[in-house]
């Protein structure tokens, strides 16, 4: 009734009533291990997330799909892993606002910091018309990584974009790599649902998962069978990739080149009234220290040992560089589901720039934002010293 009334042109007046309910449930967080031969204390973590909305055949149940195709791959083929590879299906992603893979942080904060080398990500996958491959969300540290698979096997150039807090990010705190969430996506358009999802995602070419996307209408016809077979052998060769490979590939170099382009940002932005240079010094440092071990990492002589301190060792940096680069707070705790810009510490710089100097007002802002500029500037020595050690 009402959609035919609307499709009048007339003026439509509509009536709403919504109950929020906020009590507490259990939840179910699905979680299988292949374990690797060499290192399966070692894992990599391939997740995506089981609750929909209505139907859900794009969102979720196609990567969900994904996931279970992966497996099933990787367990059918004499293919032994070097180190295991985990797969997690997180309930509470919507009505929880990843409540699922929050508490999981929470419940094994120490061994995803100590083992996880790596989160990849799978959500809406396999949509009909979604043919834009190269915006997919990643790291710094891993574009490159997750790109080259999209390039050679779609010819797509990947560029990828920055990480927001949504997708199940929950594992920032623990420093741990993440790549890829909605991996395809539909071209840009001029309807309002693309507009719309390009102003939540961000984008150059890609314009979200579809008009579809959580409502009643995301049903199987939504799906693109070839579609879903392409997306799921990037999954597959990324994640076999991942659990095989001896070093992994995490380039500290453009983490550093972030995190750099952030403090010239926020220096711009302080002026006279917070000194950033040590930080900026160090951030450059890094990335030049960053670039030395992208060569180290492309030895083709490595023994298994050597490897294996070799990976602990770029994990360690990557425990420094990526709550610095994505976490606003303590490490323990979980950041609000919105878009933090990169050294979210040092977000409220804006709030010192709009201070008179010299005003109680500047004193305060000046305290708080030179107790957490200490932060970074402690971090980046930290990463520092561990690259150098790798070098020498």
């Amino acid at each position: 009734m009402i959609g035919q009334l609307a499709r009048s042109g007339d003026p439509v007046k509509v009536w709403l009533k919504t109950e929020v309910d906020t009590g507490w449930r259990k939840i179910p967080t699905l979680l299988a291990d292949i374990k690797g031969d060499i290192e399966p204390e070692k894992f990599v973590l391939f997740s995506s997330h089981i609750d929909s909305w209505h139907y859900g055949a794009m969102d979720n149940a196609s990567a969900n799909a994904a996931l279970l195709e992966t497996a099933r791959i990787l367990m059918s083929q004499p293919m032994p892993l070097r180190r295991t590879l985990r797969l997690a299906f997180w309930s509470g992603h919507s009505h929880g606002r990843y409540s699922g893979s929050a508490y999981y942080c929470d419940s094994h904060w120490e061994e995803l910091h100590e083992h996880c080398l790596l989160h990849v990500y799978a959500d809406s996958l396999g949509g009909k018309g979604a043919q834009i491959l190269g915006e997919s969300n990643c790291m710094a540290e891993t574009r490159d990584y997750g790109g080259s698979f999209v390039e050679t096997l779609t010819g797509e150039a990947f560029i990828g974009k920055r990480f927001g807090r949504g997708g199940d990010q929950s594992f920032w705190g623990p420093g741990i790599p993440a790549l890829f969430m909605g991996l395809s996506e539909q071209p840009q358009t001029d309807d309002a649902a693309s507009r719309t999802l390009v102003k939540l995602f961000g984008g150059i070419k890609s314009g979200g998962f579809g008009w579809w996307w959580h409502t009643v209408e995301d049903t199987l016809d939504k799906l693109d069978p070839e579609n879903l077979r392409r997306d799921c052998q990037i999954y597959v060769s990324l994640i076999y990739d991942a659990c095989t490979r001896k070093v992994m590939a995490l380039n500290h170099a453009a983490g550093a080149a972030e995190i750099s382009a952030a403090l010239e940002a926020y220096a711009l932005t302080a002026g006279q009234q917070l000194d950033l240079s040590k930080a900026l010094e160090r951030a450059g440092k890094l990335q030049a220290l960053g670039a030395q071990l992208n060569k180290l990492a492309d030895r083709k002589d490595w023994q298994d040992g050597e490897a294996k301190k070799f990976n602990q060792a770029m994990l360690a940096i990557a425990h420094e560089l990526i709550p610095l680069s994505y976490v606003s707070g303590d490490l323990f705790e979980q950041d609000l589901a919105v878009n933090l810009p990169a050294v979210p510490l040092l977000k409220d710089i804006w709030r010192l720039s709009e201070t008179k100097p010299g005003s109680p007002e500047a004193f305060e802002w000046q305290t708080l934002l030179k107790r957490r500029l200490n932060k970074v500037e402690f971090a980046l020595l930290k990463a520092i010293r561990i690259a150098e050690s790798l070098i020498e």
